[in-house]
């Protein structure tokens, strides 16, 4: 599809690559092995949803400890995750994933040349790969860890997410029997389809030898004792690291002796069975790309020098993208490429169906991009990573030639859009969701921040009116002195900046750039929930020149209430995409009602404008707008 982008990475890659599951296609990385001769191949069944983007960063990592260890193994995407074509809206999800877990098995022996394999999965994906385990007679060995026993408990589970997790529902009032966690969704038809399955009634034991990991604590001897009955031969043993593995994307811990003492059991497997010479792979002849529909064409990549950025290229169909920007969708390592809750993925199809070329990929050392030797991971607040969304700018200008770009960004991400803006001239718009401020302060780091500001001054106002706040206070639930003082020191911060800006009848310097920009003809789109701090933090570092860049069109701000820093719930997301494909269909001069599709935002979510306060657009009802 884009000859001169794609680079082969050296061995042992890995590398990218799509294979076919029935009429579908999926998405995935192969490890080669090290070392002349190769074990069984292994195939990794990552948990989906939420758990699927906290525990990204190990099976990477359990990868490449296997293929150090001779084995050959391949990660994938289940049909509607990750990087391959559907959504969970769509219909027989439970059998799409079993039957993706299948094809995954065939393509690995087909690569390795292998008549036997070995699946390991971690919660929902140990689960799936038990089941289809079962139906197989290559599986030579099984290591599960923390698997859940029934499917009844898999949607327990994502149930009592909901309710410990509580966000502000639609504003439409539309009622749902759907369950949505951490911005996904399980149907209820799939929540039926999932309370059907027991592992622990299996008509035969998923594979000859299985080593069964528990959660901290939590030991499943029920499904080791039914396994046992059908002839397994079952290794118990406890899985620690459990819960600092199970964080958010950033904070996750990878459980390295976990991973070791997988490699050990499979190693122990590997050698009753004698080691075939390597297989060469030919990963500059594999399938990269595959079809979203009939309107969009995607293909993974690996591009810049020696091939270490990871990303996915998305393009129409139809002609006339060559004269339209192409997207920039940018992330840290608070997510890799996909966005949180796949945000990025479903975005990205959409503008793709409006006519234009996107990308999405992972900097160094997020996700499957690759570290040179002696450089560090990036940090979430830095600026450094500028120069790697340059290089991706530079190589499409080469190989598409792309001249004009569009970044989009969230949190942190936002932060490097609006960097990258100010440092290349070619970025001709930016969408920033929830930027963090302007200008962080050297030494900073995302924890710090967050502990500074918790939220936006906005909220706390409205919550002091509230009778539960108060409640919560003299129950010892709230920390009211550090709320105090977060917000004395905001206030004086503001109080000392106004009173300096009178004086230098000037802007903070952090607010310059936004001026520059405007001048620039670039176009800068900012969308704040109501009650991130960001609001507050871009209305005090470009103070007067909100109001006044706003008139030129150029500059637009909007805050909308409900959302959560991450617009994880789905009537969010939708919204996002509403706001992003109008401002870009009016900027580029668009049609976008084409561009809504079953099972991608449709943007019917969004909130009526109600008002406005100092250059920004204010949606939500008329009691939580600012004061003038």
């Amino acid at each position: 599809m884009s000859p001169g982008v794609h680079v082969t990475r050296a061995a042992p890659g890995p590398w990218p690559l799509a294979f076919e599951c029935g009429r579908e296609w999926l998405t995935g990385w192969w490890h080669a092995p090290y070392g002349p001769e190769q074990r069984i191949p292994v195939v990794l069944c990552a948990p989906r949803g939420w758990e699927g983007e906290a525990t990204y960063r190990t099976f990477v990592r359990w990868g490449e400890i296997l293929s150090r260890a001779g084995f050959p193994v391949l990660r994938f995407d289940y049909a509607g995750s990750g990087d391959s074509p559907g959504s969970d809206e769509d219909p027989g999800r439970l059998v799409a994933w079993l039957s993706s877990v299948h094809a995954a098995v065939v393509q690995a022996c087909r690569i390795a040349g292998s008549t036997r394999v070995a699946l390991c999965g971690i919660h929902l994906g140990a689960t799936l790969a038990a089941r289809a385990a079962a139906e197989r007679s290559d599986v030579q060995a099984l290591v599960a860890w923390g698997p859940f026993a029934t499917g009844r408990a898999y949607v327990r589970q994502v149930r009592a997410y909901r309710l410990l997790n509580a966000l502000p529902s639609d504003p439409r009032g539309e009622a749902t029997h759907d369950e949505e966690a951490a911005g996904y969704r399980l149907t209820r038809a799939t929540a039926s389809e999932l309370e059907e399955l027991d592992l622990r009634a299996l008509p035969r034991a998923p594979s000859p030898l299985v080593l069964l990991l528990s959660r901290e604590g939590h030991p499943d001897r029920t499904l080791a004792t039914a396994w046992t009955e059908r002839g397994a031969d079952v290794t118990t043993r406890p899985g620690p690291g459990w819960e600092e593995m199970m964080q958010q994307p950033l904070k996750s811990v990878v459980p390295e002796s976990v991973l070791e003492d997988s490699v050990r059991f499979l190693s122990d497997v590997a050698r009753a069975i004698p080691a075939a010479p390597r297989v060469p792979a030919a990963p500059e002849r594999w399938q990269r790309g595959w079809a979203v529909g009939t309107e969009v064409v995607e293909e993974a990549l690996c591009l810049g020098p020696d091939g270490r950025v990871a990303g996915v290229l998305g393009r129409p169909t139809q002609e006339g993208w060559e004269t339209l920007p192409t997207v920039l969708f940018l992330t840290t390592d608070l997510h890799h490429r996909i966005g949180p809750a796949r945000l990025w993925v479903r975005l990205g199809r959409v503008l793709s169906r409006l006519g234009l070329q996107t990308l999405r990929f992972d900097l160094a050392g997020v996700g499957d991009s690759l570290l040179l030797p002696g450089q560090s991971p990036p940090h979430t607040s830095g600026t450094e990573t500028v120069s790697e969304v340059r290089e991706v700018m530079d190589v499409l200008e080469r190989a598409t030639g792309a001249r004009r770009f569009i970044l989009v960004g969230l949190c942190s991400g936002a932060y490097l859009a609006y960097h990258s803006a100010v440092a290349d001239p070619r970025v001709a718009g930016m969408v920033a969701l929830n930027l963090p401020t302007l200008r962080w302060k050297e030494g900073d780091s995302l924890d710090v921040r967050q502990r500074q500001t918790l939220k936006s001054a906005r909220y706390y106002r409205k919550a002091l009116l509230q009778g539960e706040t108060w409640r919560r206070a003299l129950k010892g639930e709230l920390h009211l002195r550090q709320l105090g003082q977060v917000l004395l020191a905001r206030g004086w911060r503001r109080l000392r900046e106004r009173t300096m800006g009178g004086l230098r009848r000037n802007v903070p310097q952090a607010g310059q750039a936004l001026e520059t920009l405007v001048q620039r003809g670039t176009d800068l789109y900012f969308l704040f929930a109501a009650d991130d701090e960001g609001v507050d933090a871009l209305e005090r570092e470009a103070g007067p020149l909100l109001r006044r860049l706003s008139r030129s069109g150029s500059l637009q701000v909007e805050v909308v209430e409900g959302p959560s820093h991450t617009f994880e719930q789905l009537w969010a997301q939708e919204l996002v995409a509403d706001r992003v494909l109008e401002r870009l269909s009016t900027t580029l001069g668009l049609g976008h009602g084409r561009a809504s599709r079953k099972g991608e935002p449709d943007g019917s979510a969004r909130p009526e404008l109600r008002g406005r306060a100092r250059g920004v657009q204010w949606h939500g009802p008329e009691d939580t707008k600012p004061r003038q």
